[in-house]
């Protein structure tokens, strides 16, 4: 049962732990280009927004590789599963 306990509350370190902070970083670089980008099509600036979007797709898909790899659910508002 201790054996059972300490893996529980066991804090995972190294390679194991999520890169929180990376994720909170590439979230919020994310939900700013979103913004700019809203911005670029609704001034009808849809070439500038281009580079923003292949930018954005980047972005998206390192967010994806990081939370598959931590198993982090989707977002900060989803609770986590037991």
């Amino acid at each position: 049962m201790v054996a059972w306990l300490s893996w529980l509350f066991d804090t995972k370190t190294g390679a194991d732990q999520p890169p929180q902070s990376e994720l909170r970083a590439l979230r919020i670089q994310r939900h700013r280009l979103i913004d700019h980008l809203s911005a670029l099509h609704a001034h009808g600036f849809d070439t500038l927004a281009q580079d923003d979007e292949a930018e954005l797709q980047a972005i998206e898909k390192r967010i994806l590789v990081l939370q598959l790899g931590s198993g982090l659910p989707d977002g900060p508002e989803d609770p986590p599963t037991l």
